[in-house]
């Protein structure tokens, strides 16, 4: 009763105005709650939009930013009260809110000096952590808890507890910060572009070295970020059955956990799955699939990932059918504005695709609420200008195939020299290759008069390039084409005079 007593005492020596949810009263017209829900109901998008719904015309911008600034603090304090008890929750999910909210509250409370209730709070969550292997957690906490057993209680025996699992689990944050530093100094390199990055192979296996040494940290956390500097080593390596038994080893010590780690879990299986498509092992591809999908949560950046992959198996195995009901699944999400700039472009070459695939009629019907603006894509330059190597090379091709299907030879005339350009001075015999062997081909159609017979006479050097460099060992990122270079080779010339 302790805990109760003390706490409504802090209550009403420190009582908040009014405890209020923001967007609890939807038939509240105070401007802050109409803020909120034009915002839900999509009405404001912008500033602007704000204070033409909110003040008219004449609105005064001091008085919006003040309320614009009010309502981000409710939102925040809102963070608070979120639900985690959902049922696509897993158990360690919900206690990963639950402690770090507990931890929260329980450094307010010390701080306010109620260190009674701020101590079974926190020996009640430092349990939970252990248990979950909330390392950092678990370090604050019982830093936190040695504290006040030392100097307030002076409590020897709670003292040596909380410094004994202080020292245990030390070590292992630092270990798992380590882990956290490689995997980000790897993965820093791809936030912005898609090609694979070879000359960063001699860092992944210095990192692995190293974080060898640590064979007895076991926390999900490290075995995660370790596990996949692993892998980054063998994907940098173009080494794909390397990168599949690697992904078995973390699976099978991640599974053994006794909390099931759904996200981790995913992060090793869509890479199986993305190799095995590239082997042209469609079958168990296929059967990892399925495995993805049951961690899947919709809307998530997990599921915009693996529907970027899903699509690649449904080209690569010649299932077309299935395409534009999965992608308009996709580009129909709300979620989809909220993902990086890198996603988003990522779907909107996935639609350029879509839209060849439709025009040369391998696809049957497109759904009429599927949006994009083909002839504003078609003039548009690529957005990523770091990215020579990368995203540019899809928008680049695309806008030829799209261009090649509706007759538009003009356009690729015009396109040709800026490709030719483009093709020598970025893309090299590297992890490129296929792509510069491909565009090579395409600079050739108004060389052939876009005639079959003469494209080919022309292109036939770089055809024999692309095929005497096939996929599977390619030293490219295995989820880079997103149809087969040798498929579209096969349309292009269906789409020539004879």
């Amino acid at each position: 009763m302790n805990f109760i007593q003390e706490i409504v005492l802090l209550l009403n020596n420190f009582q908040p105005k009014r405890i209020e949810i923001i967007g609890n009263n939807v038939n509240s017209d105070t401007k802050i709650n109409l803020f909120f829900q034009y915002v839900k109901a999509g009405k404001i998008k912008t500033d602007e939009d704000a204070i033409a719904h909110l003040y008219g015309k004449d609105g005064n911008i001091k008085n919006y930013n003040k309320l614009k600034a009010r309502l981000k603090e409710k939102l925040i304090n809102a963070t608070f009260f979120l639900e985690t008890n959902l049922s696509d929750y897993t158990d360690i999910q919900r206690a990963y809110y639950r402690c770090h909210k507990n931890w929260a509250s329980s450094r307010i409370l010390f701080g306010r000096s109620a260190k009674e209730s701020g101590v079974i709070l926190a020996e009640k969550t430092i349990k939970q952590s252990i248990k979950f292997e909330f390392t950092e957690i678990i370090v604050n906490l019982s830093r936190m808890l040695r504290l006040h057993f030392s100097t307030v209680e002076g409590n020897k025996k709670k003292f040596n507890k909380y410094n004994s699992i202080l020292n245990k689990y030390l070590p292992v944050l630092q270990a798992e910060i380590k882990a956290e530093e490689y995997y980000e100094n790897l993965l820093i390199h791809f936030a912005n572009s898609k090609a694979t990055k070879s000359s960063l192979v001699l860092n992944a296996e210095t990192y692995s070295r190293d974080l060898v040494q640590y064979t007895n940290v076991k926390t999900y956390n490290f075995l995660f970020y370790s596990y996949t500097v692993y892998v980054l080593r063998y994907e940098l390596a173009n080494d794909h059955l390397g990168v599949i038994e690697e992904c078995s080893n973390a699976l099978a010590e991640l599974k053994a956990k006794p909390f099931l780690l759904r996200n981790q879990l995913f992060g090793f299986l869509i890479r199986q799955f993305s190799c095995y498509t590239k082997l042209g092992e469609y079958d168990k591809a296929k059967t990892v699939s399925d495995e993805c999908e049951k961690m899947l949560v919709e809307g998530t950046v997990n599921w915009f990932k693996f529907h970027q992959l899903h699509f690649r198996l449904l080209t690569h195995t010649n299932n077309y059918h299935l395409i534009a009901q999965n992608i308009h699944q996709v580009v129909s999400h709300p979620n989809l504005k909220f993902q990086s700039a890198n996603t988003k472009e990522t779907w909107k070459i996935i639609q350029a695709y879509t839209i060849f695939l439709f025009e040369i009629k391998k696809i049957e019907k497109l759904n009429e609420k599927l949006t994009f603006k083909v002839g504003r894509y078609l003039n548009e330059l690529p957005k990523f200008s770091k990215d020579k190597r990368g995203a540019n090379i899809h928008i680049l091709i695309t806008q030829i195939l799209i261009a090649l299907a509706r007759k538009k030879h003009d356009f690729i005339i015009d396109k040709t020299e800026a490709l030719s350009r483009y093709s020598s001075r970025y893309l090299k015999k590297d992890e490129t290759y296929r792509s510069n062997c491909f565009i090579h081909i395409l600079i050739n159609l108004p060389r052939g008069n876009f005639h079959k017979d003469s494209f080919l006479h022309y292109s036939k050097k770089h055809i024999k390039k692309l095929k005497d460099a096939p996929l599977n060992s390619a030293k490219q990122s295995s989820e880079f084409e997103f149809i087969p270079y040798e498929v579209l080779l096969d349309y292009v010339i269906g789409l020539c005079k004879t």
